[in-house]
């Protein structure tokens, strides 16, 4: 009996055993395969929210970093311009203007000559002299962008030779920049 009673102890003992095994494996399990993603999905809800509140943070926050942005620029904006009509009697900086000019008209600069600033009246003179060639729309237009530059310009003499190569032309332009000595 003391045998039997032994060999039902550790049965029991057995049975206990597998029990706790058999019931953390299903806890492990339990918690991987749903309390898990619940907590994933929690986590990323309250990330997205979270991403919300600053976004309307900041939206709110937007007329007032615009406002201070659009005043930079235009302070900015003011002192390029202040710049620019410092620099318009500044040979490199003319050089540049005419070659950019003609390159985006589709010319072909071949000479560009930039005389000394000569004193008129109440204002400066400085004489450009311009050879180059091109298609005579190019050339129109060209002559269009030196007359509509952010500098006052004024054409003494345009020459235009045809090339005899169809539409084909070449110009020689003599013109000044005028600006006056008050700034």
């Amino acid at each position: 009996m003391n045998k039997t009673r032994e060999t039902l102890s550790k049965i029991g003992l057995l049975r206990w055993e597998t029990l706790s095994i058999t019931s953390v494996i299903a806890l492990v399990l339990l918690a991987w395969y749903v309390v898990y993603p619940i907590i994933s999905y929690q986590w990323e809800q309250s990330t997205a929210i979270s991403k919300e509140i600053n976004f309307l943070k900041t939206e709110d926050m937007l007329p007032e970093k615009s406002s201070s942005i659009r005043k930079k620029a235009d302070k900015i904006d003011s002192l390029l311009k202040i710049t620019e009509s410092q620099q318009s009697f500044n040979e490199p900086v003319i050089m540049k203007k005419m070659y950019m000019l003609s390159d985006s008209t589709g010319c072909t600069i071949s000479k560009v000559q930039i005389g000394e600033p000569v004193n008129i009246g109440s204002g400066v003179e400085i004489p450009v002299l311009i050879q180059g060639a091109g298609k005579y729309s190019s050339i129109g237009k060209f002559i269009d962008g030196i007359e509509n530059s952010n500098f006052a310009t004024r054409v003494r003499q345009l020459t235009i030779k045809n090339d005899k190569k169809g539409d084909l032309g070449s110009i020689f332009l003599d013109f000044v920049i005028m600006e006056s000595s008050k700034r």
